[in-house]
């Protein structure tokens, strides 16, 4: 058990995102604004460190199955990310924009929630799901 706590106490950014940014242990919260799709818009705060579509799922307890738990394999975690939001996070990159290829109702703001890291630069964002989306994995 020790050994697998140590693991994730170590992990960082840079195995998941490239990044040298921790992704566990960051200090911090930043508040998520999610439009689900019924309309309704559900607002919470999730630690600073996780992905987008773990905060969602995890902390926020809502629906959004992540097959692929982030390995960019599935689109289950498609989602619009606000015009605002979307210019500081930047666009998806190319082994991403290939799966967002294969998904439901693309838009021009289109991310997988798995790749969106939640730092302190995105404090407030605001993203919309989808009304369908697809398992690649099936």
């Amino acid at each position: 058990m020790r050994r697998f706590i140590s693991y994730y106490a170590t992990c960082t950014a840079a195995t998941v995102f490239g990044s040298s940014t921790r992704l566990y242990g960051a200090p911090g919260k930043v508040k998520v604004a999610l439009k689900t799709q019924d309309g309704s818009t559900v607002e919470f705060e999730t630690p600073t460190g996780t992905s987008l579509m773990h905060a969602i799922r995890d902390v926020a307890m809502l629906e959004m199955e992540g097959a692929c738990d982030g390995c960019m394999q599935c689109s289950t975690c498609h989602v619009y990310v606000s015009e605002a939001f979307y210019k500081k996070i930047g666009g998806p990159s190319e082994q991403e924009q290939d799966v967002l290829d294969k998904a439901l109702d693309l838009k021009d703001t289109s991310r997988l929630a798995c790749q969106i890291p939640l730092t302190p630069e995105v404090d407030g964002i605001e993203v919309e799901l989808p009304k369908s989306v697809v398992n690649l994995l099936m």
